[in-house]
């Protein structure tokens, strides 16, 4: 179950067009904290694919299935903090990243005489249409902003968990 202290959270970036951030978030709490199989059950179910056999008991097929773990609504909180700032990051620096590869594609770095300089990318849809477009400035200023948002972030983290 979703703790509704994140309602406000998903709801902000929801509004501000970062849906697949909201369904990474939901993903992950709705699944819980998953215990992965111990290396040696790993091992035994590796051994018995490579020699083709299929000798599990109905005991051996429970203890490898993951068992899943609800978090709580404290962890819940951290964890969605936490996946923002991380996503967010990430995302902004494979943004500037594929610029950069599209300058060094077209030989920006090389040939400076050729006039050509990539400023930002667009992605365009099925239809032709531009579904998305980064630039350069824009990325930079919102890497430049990113602290503001890893605060606020923090924040809302605190105080939701103070309140609890």
């Amino acid at each position: 179950m979703i703790d509704y202290r994140l309602f406000p959270l998903l709801e902000t970036l929801a509004a501000s067009n970062l849906d697949w951030l909201v369904k990474d978030i939901l993903a992950i709490v709705e699944m819980g904290d998953t215990q992965i199989a111990s290396e040696g059950a790993m091992y035994a179910a590796q051994e018995r694919i490579r020699l083709d056999q299929d000798l599990r008991s109905e005991q051996d097929d429970q203890a490898e299935t993951a068992a899943s773990i609800p978090w709580s609504g404290d962890e819940q909180v951290a964890l969605a903090a936490d996946i923002v700032v991380r996503r967010v990051k990430e995302s902004l620096v494979m943004a500037r990243a594929s610029i950069e590869v599209v300058s060094t594609l077209i030989g920006e770095g090389e040939r400076a005489d050729t006039g050509y300089s990539v400023e930002g990318l667009a992605l365009l849809g099925d239809d032709g249409e531009s579904a998305v477009s980064i630039d350069r400035p824009a990325i930079d200023h919102a890497i430049e902003s990113f602290d503001q948002l890893r605060l606020a972030v923090e924040e809302w983290k605190s105080e939701m968990l103070r309140g609890a």
